[in-house]
């Protein structure tokens, strides 16, 4: 049921979303010639002035393309779970979990393609002979900068981009929980239910800030790395592994606790009124 479930969330957005990434690239491959042509210095004037405009527009047109994702994901959330839609969501013969679930995966998986679609626009906009070389100059150079790396820092700078990669997976789902537990959160208000979302946002954020603080200092009392820091006053080389393993251990704390209140609201305490 949760491939079903999955697959009509998909449909849902589909139509929307896929006419935008591909027109999110059209105008990467248009523009192209216009960055080939920037680097001319025959070029002046108006052409300098319509270069930048382009920019300026493409730019807006990369971040609304990420944002329109996010805000599309999340009013779908809304709009069949706490709106007039949600009478019919709530009578499907499935469970809560698996409702959550599914947008939670396919939210999520849009979000990964709206950024991987925005990289490779920006590879085809810039990508050219020269982009390539410095490419090989950096694949040609990276043992040398990955020891000088560890040296400084404690930690590769292969496991360093590993991470990020895992923070970056774990972080996508999470941050949708998070957004998920809010809308749960204000559509226990007979009214104004956009304004408790809001509020319920900024509490979990609080939360969520004081738990990194928290883990933070908790890895450092413990590895010993606070009391170097005030021994020597220069950050030790220990320092950036804890704050690796604070990061994941926040994210998967804060995704774990908002998944349990989504769904303690969403099964026990749900309010279409």
């Amino acid at each position: 049921m949760l491939g079903k479930l999955m697959k009509y969330e998909f449909k849902a957005l589909a139509r929307v979303l896929l006419p935008l990434y591909g027109a999110v690239l059209l105008l990467s491959a248009v523009g192209h010639p216009l960055v080939r042509l920037a680097n001319d210095q025959r070029l002046e004037g108006i052409w300098e002035i319509f270069t930048a405009m382009f920019f300026i527009f493409y730019i807006l047109i990369i971040a609304a393309s990420v944002l329109l994702t996010l805000f599309l994901v999340l009013q779908r959330f809304y709009k069949s779970m706490v709106c007039d839609e949600g009478y019919l969501t709530h009578t499907l013969p499935v469970t809560t979990g698996s409702l959550v679930g599914a947008k939670l995966l396919t939210g999520s998986v849009w979000m990964l393609v709206s950024a991987v679609n925005a990289v490779a626009s920006l590879m085809i906009l810039f990508f050219s002979g020269e982009t390539w070389q410095l490419v090989k100059i950096l694949l040609d150079s990276y043992g040398t900068l990955s020891a000088e790396f560890a040296a400084q820092n404690g930690i590769s700078l292969t496991a360093m981009l590993a991470f990020a990669g895992v923070v970056f997976l774990i972080a996508l789902p999470t941050q949708l929980l998070i957004f998920y537990a809010a809308i749960s959160i204000g559509q226990l208000m007979n009214r104004q239910k956009l304004l408790g979302a809001v509020g319920g946002y900024l509490a979990l954020y609080m939360v969520g800030q004081m738990l990194s603080l928290g883990i933070l200092l908790l890895g450092m009392i413990c590895s010993g790395s606070l009391s170097s820091m005030a021994l020597t006053g220069e950050m030790p080389a220990q320092l950036m592994p804890v704050m690796m393993t604070s990061v994941v251990l926040v994210q998967l704390v804060m995704g774990g606790g908002c998944w349990l209140l989504t769904h303690w609201i969403m099964s026990r305490k749900l309010n279409l009124e």
